[in-house]
């Protein structure tokens, strides 16, 4: 799912994609919202998403529609991109031309055995 910013204060997230629907909840400039489908474009050019927002106690089930951006009829953007999942990205190894250098030689280690090696013997004088 795709991310947005909320960019606009007062935003209104309406129950339908229609503008004249009730609306569902307001939020805020800076919140993180997760659109939960395609994007809806009305005969007007305002663009509408499905929302969900991961605060809510129906996550990740949709709370309502939201206007995410309006200039193609004279309004303003209400939702820019968002923070994106980082992609874990493979590192290549240093090639060493087949050869890798080592480090110095230690040999194996060896479990110890149960043993008397820290008790000093002296002989008894009888």
């Amino acid at each position: 799912p795709q991310k947005w910013r909320v960019c606009n204060s007062n935003t209104v997230v309406r129950s339908t994609e229609h503008l004249d629907s009730p609306h569902v909840r307001i939020l805020s400039e800076g919140e993180i919202v997760e659109s939960v489908g395609p994007p809806f474009t009305l005969p007007s050019g305002v663009v509408r998403v499905e929302i969900t927002h991961p605060s809510s106690a129906a996550y990740p089930e949709p709370i309502g529609w939201v206007t995410q951006d309006a200039s193609a009829a004279g309004g303003p953007r209400y939702l820019e991109p968002g923070p994106q999942a980082v992609q874990a990205t493979s590192r290549q190894r240093p090639s060493f031309g087949g050869w890798r250098p080592r480090g110095a030689y230690r040999p194996p280690l060896r479990p110890r055995t149960a043993g008397y090696s820290n008790i000093s013997w002296r002989p008894t004088v009888a």
